[in-house]
């Protein structure tokens, strides 16, 4: 346990980053083309979380980059390293909840029927005559 936090951790931490943010970025793509086939917004609560999650895991990596180096260069008793190290494995719970989170929420969300193509009445079969 003691060698994940550390320089261990930035790598977990940006692994999940680096994983959720182009999975986040081609699920927002994927809204856009839905929304623009109905030609109507219905994703705005949805896009809402995945912004959410994602800025929370910009900001969990931010501030356990800080605590890292802070710990690295500062001395500190036995009682504050233990007290760094558990806010360094709460933000590594953290990230794996808002992970967790944005994976309900996109598997929360309806499948929405591709719209039909409206039909030409020249493109209608002819029907035969009769002799």
């Amino acid at each position: 346990m003691k060698q994940l936090i550390g320089p261990e951790l930035l790598s977990v931490l940006g692994v999940i980053l680096a994983i959720t943010l182009a999975s986040t970025a081609q699920i927002h793509l994927a809204f856009n083309k839905v929304e623009e086939d109905h030609n109507k917004t219905v994703f705005d609560a949805a896009r809402s979380e995945l912004r959410q999650g994602s800025y929370s895991l910009i900001g969990s990596f931010a501030v356990a980059l800080a605590v890292l180096l802070m710990k690295s260069v500062m001395h500190f008793s036995e009682v504050a390293i233990s007290l760094v190290n558990g806010s360094l494995v709460i933000l590594l719970v953290f990230n794996l909840l808002v992970l967790t989170d944005i994976t309900r929420t996109v598997f929360a969300l309806p499948a929405i029927p591709k719209p039909r193509e409206p039909r030409h009445p020249d493109a209608l079969p002819k029907e035969e005559s009769k002799s």
